[in-house]
């Protein structure tokens, strides 16, 4: 005697079966797909940035993003000159947009500061040292010349509520740290 199957009372009753197309059934490759993170080589990133539309579509909403300029709020006529001039000198608009073509191309890059404070880039920016005039320059580097140092993580108070920031990085130029 054949064994008649209840239906499932959580869903399957009304469900399109297929048994010639396997679709609904156990066999039915839809059910078992799921989402994989796929890394992209940099080199394969590069490579497809080379073709207009794709360089297009990196860069239009990147430089969209600075198109319509600064707005500084709470700053008086004579400073905001010297902070005018200031964005000037250092490129400030070309850092931006280059770090932020960067970042919509693979995802992540990071700026340097340069500053006169006395210390080396292995050690921490001590920000009461800075003082006027001491800030020398801005840099762009993409994330294969950065590496997070994970021994140690910034507080999340200190890091802006962001979980998991390292408190020091790695600069990797020549394949060297």
């Amino acid at each position: 005697m054949a064994e008649t199957k209840t239906p499932d009372a959580i869903g399957d009753a009304g469900a399109y079966t297929n048994l010639v197309s396997n679709i609904g059934t156990e066999r039915d490759k839809a059910s078992h797909g799921s989402f994989v993170k796929k890394v992209i080589p940099d080199e394969q990133l590069e490579a497809v940035y080379q073709h207009w539309l794709a360089k297009r579509i990196v860069n239009r909403p990147a430089s969209d993003m600075l198109r319509a300029g600064w707005f500084f709020e709470g700053i008086q006529d004579n400073d905001l000159l010297k902070l005018k001039e200031a964005c000037k000198a250092f490129n400030l608009d070309g850092v931006l947009l280059s770090s932020l073509v960067l970042s919509r191309l693979y995802g992540v890059c990071y700026v340097l500061l340069g500053t006169v404070d006395g210390g080396n880039l292995d050690q921490p920016f001590d920000l009461n040292k800075l003082g006027v005039g001491r800030l020398e320059f801005f840099t762009v580097l993409k994330k294969k010349h950065i590496e997070a140092d994970t021994s140690k993580y910034l507080s999340p108070k200190e890091a802006g509520g962001v979980l998991k920031q390292p408190e020091f990085y790695k600069l990797k130029l020549d394949g060297k740290s």
